[in-house]
């Protein structure tokens, strides 16, 4: 038998190691046309190994040194270039950023154009970004989710500076629902790190330049005024209304 069965080795049939992938039933080898070890990948059949990221069902290389993997993921890349998407639909609404990373389960997934973004987590900066978001960085389970512009901004932990969608330039957040409430155009230059740090400034206005460090620091209620300038570190310091 010119092809070999299940498991078999036939040294007749077989010139230099030669293996025909295309004829090959469960661990079987065929040589009848090959030498010094050639393989015919013509013929492989369905199932066999990828020769490019391309031939993958759900993988992409699109436009200029973009890398998608995942369902959907960078699938509407036009003109952007040097972008990386894993994750099923992580960026998949790109058409022209370019520079950008997203990793996880709808990580930057509603983003059309926004360039040198770092996204990592399910969900994080879910929200169409745009050019004026440029820089991002959202790591962290629906961090930064609402965020449509807003410069150098930066949101590391679960939820953190979630709410925040247009305006909040050059905020710093860092820690579990870190500066999780903030949603004011305008509330700029704000850094807190820990956990709940800062997330009860709200909606209520502008409020600018303050620093808080430590769990729950500067965590209380911002209702009827802005605030601006406070300087609290250590847990639950200026955790009160601030008004």
């Amino acid at each position: 038998n010119a092809h070999l069965a299940d498991d078999a080795a036939n040294s007749d049939e077989i010139a230099a190691g030669a293996i025909d992938l295309a004829h090959m039933s469960v661990n079987s080898i065929d040589s009848d046309q090959y030498v010094d070890g050639s393989i015919d990948s013509a013929h492989l059949a369905s199932g066999a190994a990828a020769s490019a990221i391309d031939d993958l069902s759900d993988a992409t290389t699109a436009s200029t040194s973009n890398v998608g993997l995942g369902s959907t993921s960078l699938d509407s890349v036009s003109g952007g270039n040097y972008n990386t998407a894993v994750g099923i639909n992580a960026g998949t609404a790109v058409t022209s950023g370019d520079d950008n990373v997203f990793i996880g389960f709808e990580a930057g997934d509603a983003t059309t154009d926004v360039d040198k973004a770092i996204i990592i987590g399910s969900g994080a900066a879910g929200a169409n970004m745009t050019s004026a978001a440029d820089g991002t960085i959202a790591i962290g389970y629906n961090a930064s989710a609402a965020q449509t512009d807003g410069l150098r901004t930066l949101a590391i932990g679960h939820g953190a500076l979630d709410a925040a969608d247009s305006g909040e330039d050059d905020c710093i957040a860092i820690g579990f629902d870190a500066m999780g409430n903030l949603n004011t155009d305008g509330a700029i230059r704000n850094i807190v790190i820990g956990n709940y740090a800062g997330d009860g400034m709200g909606t209520v206005g502008a409020s600018t330049d303050n620093i808080f460090i430590g769990h729950d620091s500067g965590g209380g209620t911002w209702t009827t005024a802005v605030s601006f300038g406070n300087i609290g570190i250590g847990s639950y310091t200026l955790d009160a209304a601030m008004n």
